[in-house]
Parts: structure tokens; sequence; C-alpha cells
């Protein structure tokens, strides 16, 4: 079973992010989806030969982030009704099963309560790795994070993040 991608609004697929110093930047979350992206990335900061740094900067203009994650009150369709999605808004490069994206949008939605804000984080910001949708309830990235019964990623994913990266 193919266990990576994401995706991009021109292009859908497999996309990772393009090293493993994973640079996660905030703009102005709620205090909630702070603690939920700052656990999630120290979890995977914990991952063997993958580093994430979760940091504020003054925008997520700088070269340096591989993540920058909002937070709103989405009404528009489709959005309306997820608690998150992940997005490439970046360059893209190479090919399957290796394109890369140079840069990730993450954005929860602050009209809808998750189950666990850890949980969603972990979904989203396992996306931008390369992880798709799990049938396991024990992964945060389970295809319905309502379902999941983790807040972080399982062996199996770990797995696939440790043999790409």
């Amino acid at each position: 079973m193919v266990n990576f991608g994401s995706g991009h609004a021109n292009a859908p697929g497999i996309y990772l992010t393009n090293n493993n110093d994973f640079y996660v930047a905030r703009r102005d979350l709620v205090p909630s989806n702070q603690t939920g992206v700052r656990l999630a990335t120290d979890a995977m900061d914990a991952l063997p030969g993958f580093s994430a740094t979760y940091w504020d900067p003054t925008g997520c203009s700088d070269a340096a982030a591989d993540v920058c994650v909002y937070d709103g009150g989405y009404t528009t369709p489709p959005y309306g009704g997820w608690y998150g999605w992940a997005e490439c808004v970046g360059t893209i490069s190479g090919s399957d099963p290796n394109r890369v994206c140079s840069l990730y949008r993450v954005d929860f939605n602050t009209r809808l309560t998750p189950p666990s804000y850890q949980r969603l984080a972990c979904h989203e910001l396992a996306h931008t790795v390369g992880l798709l949708h799990s049938v396991q309830f024990s992964t945060c990235v389970h295809t319905y994070i309502d379902n999941a019964t983790s807040n972080n990623l399982n062996t199996h994913d770990r797995n696939h993040i440790a043999a790409a990266y």
C-alpha cells in the first residue's frame, strides 16, 4: 500500500518536504493550535535522522520555512467542513515517487473543534513529509481523525518517514 502523498492545487500527488531539517513556522495561531503544533513538531523531532523545529518568525516568507501554519474561521466548501488541510504552495521539483515541495501551507479551521489539537497538527504535518491517510486507527494520520486512537505517528508511519529522509 502506498502511504505517501499530499496535495497541490495544480498537481495533486506525492510530495516530500525538501530536506530532513524541517522548519515549521506559525502565523498568529490561537493558543490551542499553537500547543498542538508545538507538540506535533516535538514528536517529529524525535524521529531518527529527522530534525523538526517549531518557531515564530515575523512572516512565513523566510527562506528557512518548510511549512507555514495558519488558522482561521473557514466557511467556504470544502474547507468549511474540514478541521484542517495541507497544501503545497511552493515550487515542485523531481518526479514520482520523489517529488519535492519547497513550501507547504497548513490551515486549521477555528470554526470546528477537533478531537485533539495535537492529533490535528500531527495529521497535517504528516502530510507535509509525504504521508497519505491511513486506515490504521493507531496513527494520527487515520483518514478520519475523529476515529484515530493516537495523537502521534505509529511505527509504520515513522518507518516510512525514516526511509524517505
